[in-house]
């Protein structure tokens, strides 16, 4: 009740099917390290780069995301993907339906673990 009666009428500022105002490549980001969060012990997720390699909607209204995982330690890698690929299989999907609930579209998913190169 207290929100209704501070609440001033006005025009909306976003329209309703607005989702949010973030930038999409900083949230579908932000949605694929939050199940690295889930899925990893403590330190992984914050030693880890997400690159975005593609970001392209094809012309069946299918949006293609390819996102590179860079690590710094090896096992880092192997913690990510898992044995016999089913833990990164599992945060993919996982990923890419959280995606789609954002976007409201169908969402192709890829994600490549890679060990980073020394400079």
């Amino acid at each position: 009740n207290y929100l209704l009666s501070k609440a001033q009428p006005g025009d909306w500022e976003f329209h309703s099917s607005f989702v949010t105002n973030q930038d999409p490549v900083f949230l579908a980001k932000n949605l694929v390290w939050e199940k690295l969060l889930d899925y990893l012990p403590e330190e992984v997720p914050y030693n880890v780069k997400i690159m975005i390699e593609m970001w392209e909607l094809d012309d069946k209204e299918t949006l293609k995301i390819f996102f590179n995982i860079i690590c710094i330690k090896k096992k880092h890698v192997h913690m990510i993907v898992g044995k016999n690929g089913h833990r990164i299989k599992a945060l993919i999907a996982e990923a890419q339906q959280s995606l789609m609930d954002a976007f409201r579209i169908n969402i192709l998913l890829k994600i490549n673990v890679k060990l980073a190169t020394k400079k």
